[in-house]
């Protein structure tokens, strides 16, 4: 069985969220379990692109690395 990558990222721009969805149509290799952003507009629309009802949603980028491990 292969490990999946966790992912987490730092901003919810364009290129975010098309890293996300190409993660959510390899479910067998990727695992999304975090964002950051400070627009809530933009951490809510990645619970439906990440394909991950449960994906951590956090504020800013300290409040997402002070996380414990994701």
């Amino acid at each position: 069985m292969v490990k999946k990558a966790r992912l987490a990222a730092i901003g919810c721009g364009g290129r975010t969220q098309t890293y996300m969805s190409i993660a959510a149509a390899l479910p067998e290799h990727y695992e999304n379990v975090a964002v950051a952003d400070p627009v809530a507009a933009r951490r809510e629309a990645m619970l439906e692109i990440s394909g991950n009802a449960e994906l951590e949603l956090y504020h800013d980028d300290t409040t997402l690395l002070a996380a414990p491990k994701l």
